[in-house]
């Protein structure tokens, strides 16, 4: 598995796509700094109060970390390739998995390191230690749910085969499932979702810790054992 998860390392390194999605966020939030100088937040407390709004973009950016992971390989053909020179079909998927939970929360923290960094070297300032420990906090939670998304995305790119579709299932499921259960009066449901959990790490007061991580691990333990059973029954010819 180990050799799976190097490879996906290799290549995902020596393309320029993952380095344009690191430089690209991260700019953004280093942009997002600037334009807190002289504001009412224009301090480190400030930027730390503000830190949990960035928590629902990784999110977004998760369907890309798995297209080139495991995307391009059923686009090209050469999933078998892994599985002639000795990986089973388990071993490969668990590979994936851990290569996109790895790039993902590396994005993640390249975003918010770049968020926090140009905040200590711009704005200046001091934070309390509760005030620091409720913005890493909401981090922590938020990057359980990220696990939980991408595999999702695998599960669904492991299903439907072609990139666009697994992209667009993703985003109507992450991103609508929660309109669809209002319209049809199922409110009941909303707090089983991802999106929820990572919408209340955002809002105040602190969110249900207990529930975020809950939530993201019977998400995380449901669509791991169905991306399994969907890798190992596929037709690879």
């Amino acid at each position: 598995m180990l050799k799976l998860v190097r490879a996906d390392f290799y290549k995902t390194f020596h393309r320029s796509a993952y380095y344009l999605m690191l430089a690209a966020f991260s700019a953004l939030a280093a942009a997002l700094v600037f334009m807190m100088r002289g504001g009412s937040v224009g301090s480190f407390a400030g930027a730390l109060a503000l830190s949990r709004e960035l928590l629902p973009y990784p999110a977004a950016l998760l369907p890309l970390v798995t297209q080139l992971t495991l995307g391009e390989e059923y686009r090209e053909r050469t999933v078998k390739n892994a599985l002639e020179h000795g990986a089973g079909r388990g071993t490969y998927f668990l590979a994936k998995w851990v290569s996109s939970v790895l790039l993902g929360l590396l994005l993640a923290a390249a975003v918010f390191g770049a968020y926090f960094g140009s905040a200590a070297l711009l704005l200046g300032g001091g934070a309390g230690a509760e005030l620091a420990k409720d913005a890493f906090s909401r981090i922590g939670a938020a990057c359980a749910v990220y696990i939980a998304a991408a595999t999702v995305s695998l599960f669904l790119l492991t299903v439907f085969s072609r990139s666009a579709a697994a992209i667009f299932a993703y985003y109507g499921a992450f991103y609508l499932s929660g309109l669809l259960l209002q319209l049809f009066k199922q409110k009941w449901a909303l707090p089983a979702l991802l999106r929820t959990q990572l919408t209340n790490a955002v809002s105040e007061p602190a969110p249900d810790y207990a529930a975020v991580l809950a939530v993201a691990a019977v998400t995380l333990a449901v669509f791991f054992a169905a991306g399994l059973a969907a890798t190992r029954r596929k037709d690879l010819a």
